[in-house]
């Protein structure tokens, strides 16, 4: 059996939250995001069910990355004005607002940008190539 959509869903997008937290309040929230994004999700990838496929339902899988490279850009932003933005925020603030943010756009966006590039529908794939721009 594959794995369900939702296991990819919840792994991805349950982070979100504590990222955009984080971003608005600071270095207890980012440590929260980072512990999650390490611990729970490796934890939760490795209990989740293999068998060498991933996901039979494409048009769930769409609408997933669809839905995370619109978080992406989201959380982009959040990213640029909680790490360089004017605030008061203090170092230690940013410096793991930066390491929080990386973490998920290393694991999430990058992962999800490869796949859109690969797929037939233009907009998709233009959607890909944005996030993997927005990376560089």
């Amino acid at each position: 059996m594959p794995r369900d959509i939702r296991h990819f869903a919840f792994a991805t997008l349950s982070p979100v939250p504590l990222l955009i937290a984080g971003a608005l309040l600071g270095l207890w929230w980012n440590l929260a995001a980072l512990a999650y994004i390490a611990l729970v999700t490796a934890m939760a990838d490795a209990l989740a069910p293999r068998d060498g496929r991933v996901c039979d339902d494409i048009i769930a899988a769409d609408i997933l990355s669809t839905a995370l490279g619109v978080v992406h850009f989201i959380l982009l932003g959040f990213a640029v004005l909680s790490i360089a933005g004017p605030g008061s925020a203090t170092a230690g603030d940013r410096i793991t607002a930066f390491f929080a943010f990386g973490q998920w756009f290393g694991q999430t966006s990058n992962s999800n940008a490869h796949e859109l590039i690969h797929r037939a529908d233009r907009g998709l794939r233009r959607l890909g190539v944005w996030i993997c721009i927005s990376q560089l």
